[in-house]
């Protein structure tokens, strides 16, 4: 072999030469560029052999693939792409791109530049005499909308043969690993610090660290594959793994179908199709040549998608507005609450005795439901409203425009729960000043 393994479009045998008007039986699949394609005896006897095969000359070739939803996947997507390749002493480089784009019309792109050579099986009794070795790196993007765009960075293991093949893929985002999207007014309201505000739900995106394995059998001289692998999956509260099995080849010269089964604890079943048309994959100058470096031109096989897992998500809105047009504000007091709040919702302070010197005149106290004070007093200022939560006892209060509503709770339950109790207190449980409401 020469030492590019795509030199040239004649391949030496032990049989008669390439001129000969009838082909020797060990070199039946070697078909000169440009020449006709025949089925003959011979291993393989189909007149495809595994991959996608383009004349050395062409250089550069397009393909365009769909795959479904899959594990990390929740849309479908389209690509288009091209590989490019290069020789070398012994082997070929290339360089592999595309543009995606998923059924919610979000973008992307992959994009690789990888090395393949010529090998011996790694294991004895192979049942294949040689292999193609290849290492491949890549940085693959995801755009779900809303201003998200996830990166991510990649390495592909491939050991590829007549009859068996061995794959490995490696994904690991970076940057920002969770974003969010897609949010709506739920019609409730929320606190948010000292403020009331309208909740939103939204989709929280979390981009997961893919590894995963396969391996390839030839079905018997036929130009189809049967695989099954395993893959495992972390990220932020997300963690698994599992396996998948499946069946790739070509229905038509042009267009390789893959179908597989995918299960796993985190994403459950998934059917995953994939379809790739090898454009001008027929045309008579490009023919195969019949043997396994035709595989140097065919296209890694890896995912085309950042791998994503969905939560649901609520955040604040805008604040409410009361009567006169200023915001709400709200001093949370929990005697569960951890020592030194400030009296935000998300950091209550956990004595009454801390009002006075944490709020401004007009504001809500709020005490939690279920809440016990014991040895504490409360000192008001002026126009405060000091409600306790629980005991079913809604509390209305009237937005910016006349409109009326009831202070959420403030964890599930809370509103049918206890009543906060003051015990024991140093002077007066509340102590008033002007124009207070209890």
């Amino acid at each position: 072999m020469p030492s590019d393994p795509l030199a040239g479009t004649v391949i030496e045998t032990d049989g008669p030469s390439p001129s000969a008007t009838t082909p020797s039986m060990s070199s039946a699949n070697v078909v000169p560029s440009g020449g006709d394609i025949s089925m003959s005896g011979g291993s393989p006897s189909s007149m495809y052999s595994s991959g996608a095969y383009y004349n050395p000359t062409l250089g550069a070739h397009l393909r365009a693939t769909y795959t479904t939803q899959s594990y990390g996947q929740e849309d479908g997507q389209l690509s288009l792409g091209t590989m490019k390749l290069f020789g070398a002493d012994g082997g070929m480089s290339f360089i592999d791109g595309q543009v995606t784009m998923n059924d919610a019309s979000n973008v992307g792109y992959n994009l690789g530049i990888g090395y393949r050579w010529m090998t011996l099986p790694l294991f004895p009794f192979s049942p294949d005499s040689q292999k193609i070795g290849g290492v491949s790196l890549w940085s693959d993007g995801l755009s779900k909308g809303d201003g998200t765009f996830f990166p991510q960075v990649g390495v592909s293991l491939e050991l590829l043969g007549d009859h068996l093949d061995f794959r490995a893929n490696g994904y690991m985002p970076v940057g920002e690993r969770t974003q969010t999207r897609d949010f709506f007014q739920t019609g409730q309201l929320t606190y948010s610090g000292n403020s009331l505000a309208t909740q939103l739900q939204g989709v929280a995106d979390t981009a997961l660290n893919i590894g995963e394995v396969e391996l390839a059998g030839r079905i018997a001289n036929y130009d189809a594959w049967v695989f099954g692998g395993g893959y495992g999956f972390s990220g932020g509260e997300f963690e698994g793994g599992g396996g998948k099995v499946g069946l790739r080849g070509y229905a038509t010269p042009d267009l390789m179908v893959s179908v597989a089964i995918a299960n796993d604890s985190e994403f459950d079943t998934n059917t995953l199709v994939n379809l790739t048309w090898f454009i001008g994959r027929t045309r008579a100058e490009n023919c195969p040549r019949g043997e396994l470096s035709d595989r140097f031109r065919e296209p890694v096989l890896r995912n085309n998608y950042v791998a994503l897992q969905q939560s649901t998500v609520f955040e604040a809105g805008g604040p409410l507005l009361d009567e006169d047009g200023q915001a709400f504000r709200i001093v949370h007091v929990d005697s569960s609450a951890a020592p030194g709040g400030d009296g935000s919702f998300e950091n209550p302070l956990d004595s009454i005795g801390d009002i006075l010197t944490n709020s401004q005149t007009g504001d809500i106290v709020l005490a939690h439901g279920g809440s016990v004070f014991s040895g504490q007093s409360a000192v008001l200022q002026n126009e405060q409203l000091f409600v306790g939560e629980g005991g079913n006892n809604p509390f209305t209060v009237t937005q910016f425009g006349g409109r009326m509503f009831t202070l959420p709770e403030t964890a599930p339950g809370a509103l049918a729960g206890p009543v906060p109790q003051i015990n024991n207190p140093t002077t007066a449980g509340v102590v008033l000043a002007d124009d207070n409401t209890i």
